[in-house]
């Protein structure tokens, strides 16, 4: 019950996740500043995801596994509202 309550809260900062990584090239120059944003988001998605499951080591390896997809997704938030936010303005490209 408990894993299923993680990933419904999850699937929206997933959702964020895509957003952010199809909406990126739209705001950047050059493709290798799309990688550069992308691999840092990653990274810092996957940091933040490792933290959710080391913080819950007596937890079941599929909360674990959703705590993971929670941090994830949340380390992209941030993003996503800068992002939508330039949409609803009607800013395209970086500068």
């Amino acid at each position: 019950m408990t894993v299923m309550f993680v990933v419904i809260l999850a699937a929206p900062l997933i959702a964020a996740t895509a957003y952010v990584h199809h909406r990126l090239p739209i705001h950047t120059r050059h493709s290798g500043q799309t990688w550069l944003l992308r691999l840092g988001l990653i990274g810092v998605g996957i940091g933040l995801g490792w933290l959710s499951m080391t913080w819950f080591r007596d937890a079941t390896q599929g909360l674990r596994w959703a705590l993971f997809l929670f941090g994830f997704g949340l380390a992209h938030v941030p993003s996503f509202f800068v992002l939508y936010i330039k949409r609803q303005r009607g800013e395209y490209g970086s500068g």
